[in-house]
């Protein structure tokens, strides 16, 4: 049965925080932390509710007043700088990650990343955890364009691998994620987490895994 949901896929792309690098944790504390800083009130259950989505939506749906909208600015800098200077005390790759990206390109498959992350952090980790060189197609966040669950950036970059949504596949970790597949046309595979979606009745992963090194038994 999971043969036949992912027969004819030909390009798999990856989100990237919480999928296959560790990161969010610290992406987690340090949105709390600039929040509270400027006397805004909010929980980890709050951040861990809206992973996924960009950094302006995230403080949208927190602020909510006018006075709490022009600290916002303020809000996303101090969580730049928290992550900056703590990223490479708390980060790292998820096992598994390189076998997985490098047996899937020995397999064939057209590799991609597509992230609501800015491109500057993007591709400064995939540097430094070595595996910028297994993806055929970066797509990062785009100022002003819409971001997950809306499907243009998963569609952006099929597009640059000239590849359907129908022969493709999105493996990600959260409800936006799934969404974001979903609304592309695309298949969907859920790494489990802790803050992911699991029996969500708002969007049904294709197939759930436990870890990314499991693709190696699907693909």
């Amino acid at each position: 049965m999971i043969e036949a949901l992912l027969d004819g896929v030909r390009a798999v792309l990856f989100d990237m925080d919480g999928t296959i690098i560790d990161s969010v944790d610290n992406i987690v504390r340090c949105w709390v932390w600039a929040f509270r800083q400027k006397g805004i009130p909010v929980t980890r259950e709050q951040i861990y509710g809206y992973l996924g989505r960009t950094a302006d939506d995230i403080m949208a749906r927190i602020a909510s007043s006018e006075e709490e909208r022009e600290l916002l600015a303020e809000v996303y800098r101090l969580a730049r700088v928290c992550g900056e200077k703590t990223w490479r005390e708390d980060v790292k790759l998820y096992p598994g990650v390189k076998e997985t990206l490098n047996y899937l390109r020995n397999k064939g498959y057209r590799l991609g990343l597509v992230t609501s992350s800015h491109a500057n952090r993007t591709h400064e980790f995939l540097e430094y955890f070595g595996i910028r060189e297994y993806f055929d197609v970066i797509q990062c966040y785009e100022e002003g364009a819409p971001g997950k669950p809306d499907p243009y950036l998963l569609l952006r970059a099929l597009e640059k691998l000239d590849v359907e949504p129908s022969q493709a596949l999105y493996v990600g970790d959260s409800l936006v994620d799934c969404l974001a597949a979903k609304n592309a046309g695309m298949r969907f595979i859920l790494v489990k987490r802790p803050w992911g979606p699991r029996n969500s009745a708002r969007c049904r992963p294709d197939v759930m895994i436990d870890e990314i090194n499991e693709l190696k038994n699907l693909l």
